[in-house]
């Protein structure tokens, strides 16, 4: 029967041509491989298409710009200029209106990729000018679309936003969704620059609809990262930046992943995980470096220089914030870069207790940012010096300030703006109307602040993520001591008290991150290294407080790294619980313990200490912990950090053994030799581990976990004689969850009693090895019905955090 349903429109909204049609033109080809993100592909096959003799001017010009715009992508932007520069050559020389307005928006796209957003808005009012005057609705809908974009990259949004609503009405009317979605985008960015969050997500939404409905990823990924910007919940803003960084991947923009990496650090920033943010933004550095975008870099450098300040590393932030400087005085810089930087300084200051300086900082701040669109960093830039302004014994000062704030952000509906920190603008006017004696308008501004806190986290279902968020950031710390303070004072309800602990939490997303953990660990070799990022690892996974790794040495307990509260003491807290390890020690088990016993769960500290054991060696403890008021360790918990412990141990191990490895390596050859297999052996080893982990993170059922471990096994041990027996404590029957025989499996074992032998390895928690019938039958194992006696075998425990959970027999 004949297709009778029209055919789906390519984004261009070419029509699809019968099978015995011609084939398309070279640049419409070129431009299909760039709109799937083979742009390496399009470059080639542009290249060698322009070669050729005997192109008409219309068509070198579309190659050059196809081509161009691939290596845009790739951020190659010499390339792009030099074809932009052959466009309006060719242009001039051809004095054809439609084929100048065609080259200038190419070469204002290559100037904004540059930062050199004057420019481009200049080269794009050209090109609108010789695009009106070609009378081709296409290239004006273009040019209006470049200027728009050109010009809210100037901080001219009214001028943005006229012209981009003219070119979405244009391209909507040409029936294209990709150029109608772009130019909204541009609408949503002018709307968002000037505060106007409700109108800037609508448009924003309305882009990701159209661009995702003709298949344009580079128009989805723009959109994504749009609605992150006035979006308060961490959780939506985690899930937008990655969906949007999957976007340009697959788009393949790289200066675009740059953008999104750089933005991932500040929502990581936000959650009070500084050393994760600061390896965002390095990777965003090193990306903008690549692609030419330096008008990024200025920016960038004063996001590191606060991570490292918020870190304590005084002197690096200086480094940063000079280097900031520089690529200031190189290239224009984003329009906000004058205003971060000077609170960037303030600080620095206030972390090194010098509040003249800070005050000069943030009064600096605060002045350039008066008259500007800009209405989120200056709310914060208020809140930053009524801070200063306290410290220094001015509470009326500082009041003056806060009211201003408060008063911009009740003038847009309390809504999340871009750049904005809403629980730091309400927490800083809570402590400034306290200290004027305001004590109920203090109260009021204490529960916005709280209720501010609480809304950021209301979508983050990774419980780890939520603790960071409360514990990291000083603020947060602050605003839930003194809402518990309050709320006990108020006798509100438990469910009230701690409503910043509520929420729907689920395993898949720290899994997921547990399992690109073990990868990452493999690859990583020095001890230094390892140590460092373990306890990044063990920190967001859980979102302790208080993160230690400790290892055993000759000389005793050596702590190899920590995480603490400022103003807190690591050594003192390992001895501390100096006696708790030595407990695990013997037991060598993951331990989760609740103190002081007796007490309500938000004043009781929660604690997991797991053991680093590989090859049987106890190498050493990871230990985290957290008090009550901001989040409660659970089994969940223990399970993960013990598997994260396991890993750690094979990569410690494998680190230590190679570092002893080199020291000997001159004398001794031949052990280097057996080394290099050992080595081989524990990689072998790891990716085992990690190919369970990952199936493991995309199939969370039981049965499905467990067929993955035992095929695994089976192709490990090249064997078809194994089996994976669970067993039921309470009913006390061994079950056979997977059972092959002769490379055949067994599916109808009824459950059975326990043996002897099974019962002896419950007690030691130590493999069982028989060589042969005569050994078996002195053990008193017992051949199961509808199984055949093996002539030897070994079962290796299942232990979990306290007991023997089953076997696996071979």
């Amino acid at each position: 029967m004949a297709e009778s349903r029209k055919k789906k429109t390519t984004p261009r909204q070419r029509t699809a041509k019968p099978r015995a049609a011609k084939p398309a033109p070279i640049a419409q080809r070129v431009g299909d491989l760039a709109w799937a993100g083979q742009h390496a592909q399009a470059i080639e096959l542009a290249v060698a298409a322009l070669a050729k003799t005997g192109l008409s001017v219309a068509n070198r010009l579309d190659l050059l710009d196809v081509r161009a715009e691939s290596y845009i992508a790739q951020g190659d932007l010499g390339c792009a200029s030099a074809d932009a520069d052959a466009m309006l050559d060719i242009a001039n020389r051809a004095r054809t209106a439609a084929f100048k307005a065609q080259a200038l928006n190419r070469l204002a796209l290559v100037q904004m990729r540059k930062g050199e957003w004057e420019a481009a808005a200049g080269t794009a009012a050209i090109a609108l000018k010789a695009a009106r005057r070609s009378k081709k609705v296409q290239l004006e809908a273009m040019s209006l679309f470049r200027l728009g974009e050109a010009q809210f990259r100037q901080g001219l949004n009214e001028h943005a936003l006229r012209g981009a609503v003219q070119a979405a009405k244009l391209f909507q009317a040409l029936g294209q969704p990709a150029g109608e979605g772009r130019a909204l985008w541009v609408v949503a960015a002018a709307h968002s620059n000037l505060d106007r969050a409700a109108e800037a997500n609508q448009a924003a939404n309305d882009a990701l609809v159209l661009c995702r409905s003709c298949g344009d990823l580079y128009g989805v990924g723009n959109a994504l990262n749009m609605l992150m910007f006035n979006e308060a919940d961490f959780g939506t803003q985690l899930k937008l930046l990655n969906q949007a960084l999957a976007a340009f991947e697959a788009a393949g923009y790289v200066e675009r992943q740059g953008v999104i990496t750089y933005n991932l650090g500040l929502a990581y920033r936000a959650l009070g995980l500084y050393r994760r943010a600061r390896r965002l933004y390095i990777k965003a550095g090193d990306i903008y470096r690549r692609t030419g975008a330096r008008a990024n870099l200025g920016i960038n450098a004063l996001e590191l220089a606060s991570a490292e300040i918020e870190m304590g590393h005084f002197d690096a932030a200086r480094s940063y914030l000079a280097e900031a400087n520089t690529m200031a005085a190189e290239a224009r810089q984003d329009e906000r870069f004058h205003f971060i930087a000077s609170m960037t300084y303030g600080q620095l200051a206030v972390r090194e207790g010098d509040e003249p300086a800070a005050l000069r900082h943030y009064k600096h701040a605060a002045k350039l940012l008066r008259n500007t669109s800009r209405s989120g960093i200056e709310m914060n830039a208020l809140a930053g010096l009524a801070r200063v302004q306290l410290a220094v014994g001015n509470p009326g000062a500082a009041l003056t300030a806060t009211r201003r704030a408060t008063r911009m952000h009740r003038a847009h509906d309390l809504a999340m703006l871009t750049d904005l920190n809403p629980r730091l603008v309400w927490w800083r006017h809570s402590q400034a109307l306290q200290a004027n004696r305001l004590t109920q308008a203090a109260r009021e501004a204490l529960e916005a602040a709280y209720r501010f806190m609480v809304k950021g986290i209301a979508g983050l279902s990774d419980e780890g993520l939520r603790r960071n968020f409360l514990n990291k950031i000083d603020e947060h710390r602050e605003i839930v001591h003194a809402w518990l303070k309050d709320a006990r004072r108020r006798r509100l309800s438990p469910e009230r008290r701690a409503a910043h602990l509520a929420g729907e939490a689920t395993l898949r997303e720290p899994f997921e991150r547990l399992v690109d953990t073990g990868l990452r660990l493999n690859e990583l070799r020095s001890a230094a290294e390892l140590h460092e990022f373990l306890i990044d690892e063990a920190t967001e996974l859980s979102g302790a407080e208080r993160v230690l790794l400790v290892l055993e040495t000759q000389e005793g307990l050596q702590l190899a790294g920590s995480l603490v509260p400022r103003g807190e003491d690591a050594p003192a807290l390992l001895h501390d619980i100096t006696s708790a390890l030595i407990d695990v020690r013997r037991t060598r088990a993951v331990s989760l313990t609740y103190s002081p016993e007796g007490a309500s769960e938000l004043d009781q500290r929660s604690r997991v200490i797991a053991p680093l054991v590989a090859q049987r060696q106890l190498l050493g403890y990871l230990y985290v912990d957290i008090d009550g008021a901001f989040g409660r360790l659970r089994e969940s918990d223990r399970d993960l950090l013990g598997m994260l412990a396991s890993q750690a141990a094979v990569a410690l191990d494998n680190a230590q053994w190679s570092l002893g490895l080199e020291q000997k390596v001159a004398q001794r050859t031949e052990e280097l030799q057996a080394s290099n297999a050992v080595i081989e052996q524990r990689a072998n080893e790891l990716a085992i581990i990690n190919g369970i982990q990952e199936g493991m993170a995309a199939e969370l059922d039981f049965q499905a976990i467990v067929d993955l471990v035992g095929d695994k096994l089976r192709e490990v041990f090249h064997t078809g004689d194994i089996g994976i027996r669970w067993y039921d404590p309470k009913a006390k029957l061994i079950h056979f969850l997977y059972q092959y025989e002769h490379g055949a499996r067994l599916i109808h074992l009824l459950p059975r009693p326990p043996t002897r032998p099974f019962l002896k390895m419950v007690q030691s928690r130590q493999p069982l090895v028989v060589s042969n019938r005569g050994e078996f039958a002195a053990a008193g194992f017992v051949v199961v019905p509808g199984t055949d006696q093996s002539h030897s075998s070994v079962a290796v425990p299942i232990l979990g955090s306290d007991r023997v959970l089953g076997a696996v027999v071979i």
